[in-house]
């Protein structure tokens, strides 16, 4: 049984057990970086980038996409080592799932849509630029990785709804050829 906004949901044994099984294989990146002692994630991330040489912060920094008022956080910070950043605050199971939902969806339209890499290619510094928005880039020479800010010393647990959503966005990036890790 999973509590989850107040209210109780049964689980099946086998699917439990096989998310939690997948959440732990999914690796811990060996990314070195600063502790959090920010004001906010937004200032963390700032700070994240300029601790990563040759990074940009590209935190709420939007790509209008899909029309309307529709927009995509392609990531928080990239590095000139090809990691693609996304990073939340731990504060709950829906902030967490928007963290791995829009790592999927921006990943996605990464390889899929030349349009968007047009739009990133925009934003990005010239060294960080791809050389033609037109081929679509290998996906395994890029790592998603999925950064959640919490002050807790205890090791990386999330609610089990985060847990599904993760492995939906993991398994949806890994199809695509993206290393995937937290």
């Amino acid at each position: 049984h999973v509590l989850n906004g107040g209210r109780w949901y049964k689980v099946a044994d086998n699917f439990s057990a096989l998310v939690n099984g997948e959440f732990e294989s999914i690796p811990d990146s060996d990314l070195v970086v600063p502790q959090y002692d920010h004001d906010r994630e937004g200032t963390y991330n700032t700070a994240l980038a300029a601790y990563l040489p040759n990074s940009v912060c590209l935190d709420a920094d939007v790509i209008p996409y899909g029309g309307g008022k529709s927009s995509i956080e392609f990531c928080d910070v990239m590095t000139a080592d090809r990691r693609l950043i996304h990073v939340k605050r731990y504060s709950g199971s829906s902030q967490l799932s928007h963290l791995f939902s829009q790592g999927a969806v921006s990943g996605e339209l990464f390889v899929s849509d030349s349009e968007f890499r047009q739009k990133v290619n925009s934003k990005v510094p010239d060294h960080l630029k791809l050389a033609d928005i037109a081929v679509r880039p290998d996906a395994s020479q890029y790592e998603v990785i999925y950064g959640i800010i919490s002050r807790s010393a205890k090791p990386l647990d999330i609610p089990f709804f985060s847990k599904v959503t993760l492995r939906a966005a993991a398994r949806r990036l890994q199809s695509f050829g993206f290393k995937v890790s937290k």
